[in-house]
């Protein structure tokens, strides 16, 4: 039963990854930015999506910079921007 169950949880996880960043946006947001930032970027530079070597799609250059709520989760999104993405978005 355990290994029917572990079995399902790669499936499911290997889809999410398939689908970056369809699925994983909201994590995906704050972990690129936390790169950015300990990179030396900075906060208030509201082109970082555009610096990270991510194909967002179009329509979240808009939103991504302007979402108040980065600054609360940033010293988490620092943290988890130092493990792999898979490794990280597994905490998250």
């Amino acid at each position: 039963m355990l290994a029917i169950w572990v079995a399902q949880a790669v499936l499911l996880f290997q889809k999410v990854l398939l689908f970056f960043p369809v699925h994983s946006v909201d994590f995906a947001q704050h972990y690129f930015l936390g790169q950015w930032i300990n990179q030396g970027g900075a906060f208030t530079d509201l082109t970082w999506p555009a610096h990270v070597q991510v194909a967002w799609p179009q329509w979240m250059y808009t939103v991504i910079p302007y979402l108040p709520y980065q600054a609360l989760l940033l010293p988490l999104a620092r943290a988890l921007a130092r493990q792999p993405y898979h490794q990280a978005y597994l905490l998250w």
